[in-house]
């Protein structure tokens, strides 16, 4: 393992142990942990993160996300990506937090109006984040999906689509309807690669080859 990550072993209730957990050696000892339970699978590595969030099999981050952020498996999230701040009520007289924020309307004495709660943010299995992405919480990231750098995503994003911009919109999606249908049905991200004819030791094309064409 390279010198400048170790193991994890943390407590969160019961440790985690001996799952191939890699984390940044930098921040290991001022680790911020979410109070909600968190799934934490083997081979997902937190590069440059100061908390932890659930994380599926085989995905890195290099970008620190919110602690109630879901992530699916063999996620790519790339340096930089950053998440919107709560949503100021544009439909109330003004957008100040004087409303809603505890510290100006008690001294103020003005009767606290409450806003929506955020939804957790959901990012799909296979999903490749560019660089310097911003991301409004809240937001679905489907399967498969690609976002450009230097994008702000403002709302879901279709599985197996590549989305770019400011807001991000869709470019085009990597293959056609039916095949995305067949992708989605067959949750390949729940197989044992293992146990698959894909080794590099058995005849025919290496699994890091294989492509899908129309």
């Amino acid at each position: 393992m390279n010198k400048r990550k170790k193991r994890m072993t943390i407590s969160l209730n019961r440790k985690i142990s001996g799952l191939n957990i890699s984390i940044n050696r930098r921040i290991f000892d001022n680790i911020k942990l979410p109070l909600q339970k968190v799934e934490i699978e083997e081979y997902c590595n937190f590069g440059a993160s100061k908390g932890m969030w659930s994380m599926g099999y085989m995905s890195y981050s290099y970008s620190v996300l919110p602690l109630d952020t879901k992530v699916g498996r063999y996620c790519s999230l790339a340096h930089g990506i950053s998440f919107m701040g709560v949503q100021h009520p544009i439909e109330r007289f003004t957008t100040s937090p004087i409303t809603y924020e505890k510290s100006f309307y008690d001294d103020l004495g003005i009767d606290k109006v409450d806003i929506p709660d955020t939804d957790e943010t959901h990012i799909g299995h296979d999903v490749w984040i560019g660089q310097n992405v911003t991301v409004k919480k809240g937001v679905k990231i489907g399967n498969g999906a690609i976002v450009a750098c230097n994008s702000v995503v403002t709302k879901d994003v279709e599985p197996y689509s590549v989305v770019g911009g400011i807001p991000a919109r869709l470019i085009k999606y990597r293959f056609s309807k039916d095949r995305i249908e067949r992708l989605q049905k067959s949750l390949w991200w729940n197989y044992d690669l293992k146990r698959l004819n894909i080794t590099r030791n058995r005849s025919g094309p290496r699994f890091s080859d294989m492509t899908l064409s129309d």
